[in-house]
């Protein structure tokens, strides 16, 4: 008995996913769960070495006299003042809670997250703030660790404070200072605030939205601030800071990031950076003699450099794209800058922003307010058109 014919397929043949493709995705899960529990683990280590040394350190700064500096500008250096006694346990108290009270904001933030992107929608999740600080964090491990290697093929030395010679708890205090004190500083003070005055009339948002961050977009005016911010933070780390020059690149590089997140997730998410950064770096001047301590240590570091290798290229090449994208469309928004706003009820609104190009609008008060960015144009007559702008649809 012969077999039955096989039925013919018609349609396009099914495509095969490239075998290389498919290494290379597998690489950067096997990367990234892996990396990012080790870097959880580091950051509950660190907060909880925080916790356990929290009291003998209040106890230190009650009974030695010592008085520490709470820095309050930079310009380009840090300026500050020293305090001392009840002063510095109570601002030492303050900066403790507003790290933890961090944590625990990206904590709360990665969980709600990841129940939101349940199911199929997981693949289009946005990064929660704790996962975006993660993969930011070890891209600038591995350009650090880069760099130290270039430095030291050159034989150069940078010149770094002296934390050998520091009390513990002098040590733990400008560690979890900076964290917290340089932030509200460099990110608050010299972005969110200057943003909240360059965006008044304009755009409509509430005020702690400035202080504590996240939900701003990603444009010329954000990212201006941030790279202003961030040379203020890396000068002020060499000019009285105790560092020199060669500081420069990782502390800009560090800006740059920890303003990136203050702008798309929020203080909590750079606290957590900076508090991060200090600790793993710093660790080895907390216990310098511990050789299982160190053991951890490199494979954590090589593991985080060898995942923040991918993360690297990938957010530079997000950087490049994003430069490329605003210099081809100069021409086209100075095009869109000449032509006046056409209203057509014919076409719906036919509203053309003057500043960005774009094409949608909201009315407030005899205004038509850019919804892409914010910008305010003001309206003559122009109430026959409050119906057309905020009809449904």
């Amino acid at each position: 008995m012969e077999d039955a014919p096989v039925p013919q397929q018609f349609g396009p043949m099914p495509v095969q996913d490239d075998p290389l493709k498919l290494l290379i995705k597998a690489m950067k899960q096997v990367l990234w769960y892996s990396s990012f529990p080790a870097y959880l683990a580091m950051l509950i280590v660190s907060l909880g070495i925080l916790i356990a040394s929290f009291p003998w350190a209040l106890d230190w700064m009650g009974s030695s006299g010592a008085e520490l500096t709470i820095f309050v500008a930079i310009v380009p250096a840090p300026v500050g003042f020293y305090a001392g006694g009840i002063a510095i346990q109570a601002w030492f108290t303050f900066v403790v809670v507003v790290v933890l009270l961090s944590f625990s904001g990206s904590i709360y933030g990665l969980i709600a997250s990841l129940k939101s992107g349940a199911g199929e929608r997981a693949r289009k999740r946005e990064d929660s703030g704790i996962e975006l600080t993660a993969k930011l964090f070890m891209a600038t491990v591995f350009f650090l660790f880069f760099y130290q290697l270039i430095l030291s093929l050159f034989r150069v030395e940078p010149v770094s404070p002296d934390f050998d010679s520091m009390a513990r708890a002098h040590l733990i205090y400008g560690l979890v200072n900076a964290s917290v004190n340089e932030e509200i500083i460099t990110r608050v003070l010299l972005l969110g605030i200057p943003l909240f005055f360059i965006e008044l009339g304009r755009v409509k948002r509430p005020l702690w939205r400035y202080v504590l961050g996240g939900g701003f977009s990603v444009n010329v005016l954000t990212v201006l601030l941030i790279v202003f911010s961030s040379v203020m933070f890396s000068l002020a780390h060499f000019i009285g800071g105790g560092w020199d020059p060669f500081k420069f690149p990782g502390t800009f590089l560090s800006g740059l990031v920890m303003g990136y997140l203050f702008v798309k997730k929020g203080l909590f998410a750079s606290i957590i950076f900076h508090f991060t950064t200090n600790f793993f770096f710093i660790s080895l001047d907390l216990w310098p003699d511990n050789n299982m301590i160190l053991s951890v240590l490199v494979m954590v570091w090589l593991l985080m450099a060898a995942a923040g290798a991918y993360f690297f290229v990938h957010y530079a090449k997000g950087a490049f794209v994003w430069l490329q994208s605003v210099g081809d469309s100069v021409e086209e928004r100075e095009r869109l800058r000449q032509q006046p706003p056409v209203f057509d009820e014919s076409m719906g609104t036919g509203y053309t922003c003057k500043n960005c190009g774009g094409f949608e609008a909201k009315y407030e008060e005899h205004a038509l307010v850019c919804v892409r960015c914010g910008y305010l144009l003001k309206v003559e007559n122009a109430q026959p058109f409050k119906a057309e702008m905020n009809r449904p649809g």
